[in-house]
């Protein structure tokens, strides 16, 4: 198979698991959103390996097309030229597209480590009290920046949350809430998950399905993380009255695509209906993680599957017209 071949059968794979990925989140349009996160990151998870896994496991051949005709039926040379080409240039489009979302990621790592660097360290005592109503038991640096305008989370090996230079004036209620859902998303592990879902959408870039499983990891991380803070006892009316405060007051938050941050003013009423509603909280479901798994298997299946034509029929003797 040439490279325009692989490069197309490797965009199929990549659309049946991030179309099987859509499907499921439209079938767990109601469930928590914890639920939705897992499925999502999986087929996001799933096409991000199908490269690196189709070198890796051993291939099987799938008959998928018929058998090349038995007659002299050569390309001309021009024709697998043309073809070399435009698998050049597909490649070299499709590569620097990638590279410049990958260089977007990396400069906003850059950022958050800056702004982790140039800090004020928060009061233990809080952030303690805070990760205990968790049950989070993991280190978590809580610092103050004067380069952030909105309270974020980064890091999944070593994770951080940085808040504004303001925040050692809000009230107690406030600062303990804003912890709360930022140490919700350190005990999630959040980060990684937006960190597989960037990646992922650099890699395909050009798929509208990728795009919208980015943007439901995102927007589900923020739903779940919500979900904790509630479940730590938290009124839903202070909750969220202190949330609309906070999005409100938002500035400009780009640059830092690979940490959470608390707010989106686009996403604030989805939030709020959560917030108020009862139904769809609550961790990942039995469903949602056989359902990711499910979404695992299938990544590897079609890694290993080789589409591949028919073999040729074997010659037919025909008769001389002189035999009788």
């Amino acid at each position: 198979m040439d490279a325009f071949g692989f490069a197309l059968g490797l965009g199929i794979r990549a659309s049946v698991v991030l179309g099987v990925t859509a499907l499921a989140l439209l079938a767990f349009r109601r469930a928590s959103a914890a639920t939705r996160q897992s499925v999502a990151v999986a087929g996001m998870a799933g096409a991000l390996a199908l490269l690196p896994l189709t070198f890796a496991l051993p291939h099987l051949d799938l008959v998928v097309f018929p058998a090349a005709a038995t007659e002299a039926t050569a390309a001309p040379a021009h024709d697998a030229l043309s073809r070399f080409l435009l698998a050049g240039w597909v490649a070299l489009a499709w590569g620097a597209v990638a590279a410049l979302s990958l260089a977007r990621l990396v400069f906003g790592m850059w950022r958050v480590a800056r702004c982790a660097r140039r800090r004020t360290e928060l009061d233990g005592a809080c952030v303690a009290s805070a990760a205990g109503k968790l049950g989070l038991r993991r280190p978590v640096r809580v610092v103050l920046s004067g380069e952030v305008k909105v309270p974020m989370t980064a890091g999944f090996f070593s994770s951080v949350v940085i808040l504004p230079a303001h925040a050692a004036n809000w009230s107690s209620e406030r600062l303990e809430l804003v912890l709360l859902h930022e140490l919700a998303h350190v005990k999630r592990r959040d980060c990684l998950a937006v960190m597989v879902a960037e990646i992922a959408v650099a890699s395909w870039w050009f798929h509208p399905l990728a795009w919208l499983a980015r943007r439901s990891i995102r927007r589900d991380a923020e739903l779940a993380a919500d979900d904790l803070v509630l479940r730590t006892g938290a009124r839903a009316s202070v909750y969220a009255e202190h949330l609309v405060s906070i999005v409100r007051s938002l500035r400009d938050s780009s640059g830092f695509d690979p940490a959470m941050t608390m707010g989106r003013s686009s996403d604030l009423d989805g939030r709020l209906r959560a917030l108020l509603e009862r139904r769809g909280r609550g961790p990942s479901s039995r469903w949602g993680r056989g359902v990711a798994a499910a979404l695992a298997i299938l990544a590897l299946a079609l890694a290993t599957v080789r589409p591949t034509r028919a073999a040729e029929p074997p010659p037919t003797c025909q008769r001389s017209r002189h035999a009788r």
